[in-house]
């Protein structure tokens, strides 16, 4: 109903401004976007279900969509963005729980001031706080 949309809408976008001062340039939007829809809705609703069946039958593939993706395609590629997104943040806080994800997180926003690229940064934050190599 609408006013359980407004409140989603208005947590998802609560959580931008909550994270703001941790942000920084490094943190691509699939993190960012996943961080807030992991915040605005409960595991196991009907997105998280649908999109699970989606990649189960093969008719979408589990990428992680970079920032220029975020911001153009119609409804349904959004859509799937932010699921992948809020799927991703989702396992990384299963497997490795919040507060790792909490300083992953600062860790991006903190590399401002370090040379190197985004993606490098990524991987580097990504090793130092999972020991995976890569993503």
């Amino acid at each position: 109903s609408p006013p359980d949309y407004v409140e989603l809408l208005l947590t998802h976008e609560m959580t931008h401004v909550a994270t703001r001062r941790a942000a920084g340039p490094h943190i691509p939007l699939w993190v960012d976007e996943g961080l807030a829809e992991w915040m605005t809705r409960p595991p196991g609703d009907d997105a998280d279900l649908y999109y699970a069946n989606q990649v189960a039958v093969g008719a979408v593939q589990p990428r992680l969509a970079t920032d220029r993706e975020f911001r153009r395609g119609n409804a349904e590629e959004l859509f799937l963005h932010y699921q992948s997104s809020r799927t991703a943040v989702a396992y990384f806080i299963e497997r490795w729980g919040y507060n790792k994800f909490f300083r992953f997180y600062k860790t991006l926003g903190d590399s401002h001031n370090d040379s190197g690229g985004r993606a490098q940064h990524l991987r580097s934050a990504m090793r130092r706080f999972t020991k995976l190599s890569s993503i």
